[in-house]
């Protein structure tokens, strides 16, 4: 494979990541949704930073070129992969570890330039940087308890697979080389950092722009089979949902119960105190409901006061206690407080 310019590679890596940090800045104005979009977003221009001190090399002094740049790449990468664990809603202990790891990082940075220098070992720092950063990533991503939407997850996954082999195999080859006298005049494999990187902000774009669509899908399916007021299924999803447990408690012979609800003197609340009065009363039922239910079992507006509760593998005796405990919770509770001035 013939050398390529370095400085070159530095130029287009940050032409990339500028354009994808002022494509998904604009996002945030158009989607109400900006959870982790903002640190995802800012990953990007601190990758353009950093490509573009790394780029200057020995026309600017050795602490921007060295120092900063590789710092901005890696505070990039922690940015990237927090962006991603905020806008899926994993949890874990992201942020403090990947904190800790590029305060240690950064030293080592200073240590390798000023101290000891050496371009092998700015190169193990930053590779193993992010080894450990998607490593946490990836693991949390796989085992998260809410897992909405596998595919868009293996999509998200792919462009740090990618990214670890390589990383793995720049460790490997860097070990077997002698000590690297001029990062600006280096071999292939550590040449083919910046191609990768380019792969990596374009696709991890696209991954993003996947999530957002598939979040707005989810929302829009959710609008349309969800009661406003209430939080309960509608009527539109009320076949749906029936439909499906008949199916399931015919093939595997479980019986289901359905309960039916319906809210005492209802009328005089909404002809005594208002319209405002009721919808606030309703949506505290459907919040003591659902509250008090399984995790499998269904709440449905009916219409008006009038509510169905499907409850799954459950029998009548079940139900009757299910029921009986329901109206003992509604009866106990308070709906609205009126308040006097």
């Amino acid at each position: 494979m013939p050398d390529l310019h370095i400085p070159t590679l530095a130029f287009l890596t940050v032409v990339f990541a500028f354009s994808c940090f002022f494509v998904l800045s604009v996002v945030p104005f158009l989607y109400t949704n900006t959870q982790g979009l903002r640190p995802f977003s800012l990953s990007f221009l601190c990758f353009a930073l950093g490509f573009l001190l790394l780029g200057m090399r020995g026309d600017i002094p050795e602490f921007l070129s060295k120092v900063t740049a590789n710092g901005l790449i890696c505070l990039g990468g922690q940015l990237l992969c927090w962006g991603m664990i905020k806008f899926r809603g994993i949890r874990c202990h992201f942020l403090k570890i990947s904190t800790v790891l590029l305060t240690v990082s950064i030293l080592l940075f200073a240590f390798f330039t000023y101290n000891s220098p050496s371009v092998n070992g700015r190169i193990f720092v930053i590779t193993g940087f992010f080894i450990v950063i998607f490593s946490l990533f990836l693991f949390g991503l796989a085992f998260r308890v809410d897992k909405p939407d596998r595919k868009v997850d293996v999509i998200t996954a792919f462009p740090m697979t990618v990214m670890l082999v390589y990383f793995y195999v720049r460790i490997v080859v860097t070990i077997r080389t002698p000590e690297i006298e001029n990062f600006m005049l280096t071999g292939t494999i550590q040449q083919l950092s910046f191609v990768i990187f380019i792969f990596f902000i374009v696709f991890t774009t696209f991954s993003m722009i996947l999530m957002i669509t598939s979040d707005l899908e989810t929302k829009l399916r959710l609008i349309s089979i969800k009661d406003e007021l209430t939080g309960a299924y509608n009527r539109r999803a009320m076949d749906e949902v029936l439909n499906k447990e008949i199916d399931r408690s015919l093939r595997y012979s479980a019986p289901f119960s359905l309960l039916m609800l319906d809210l005492d003197y209802f009328k005089e609340v909404n002809d005594n105190y208002g319209h405002q009065i009721g919808d606030y009363v309703l949506r505290e039922l459907g919040r003591l409901l659902t509250s008090n239910l399984r995790m499998q079992d269904s709440v449905l507006r009916y219409g008006g006061e009038k509510f169905l509760i499907l409850l799954p593998e459950t029998s009548t005796q079940y139900a009757t206690r299910t029921a009986n405990k329901l109206r003992k919770i509604i009866q106990d509770s308070v709906l609205y407080t009126l308040k006097y001035n």
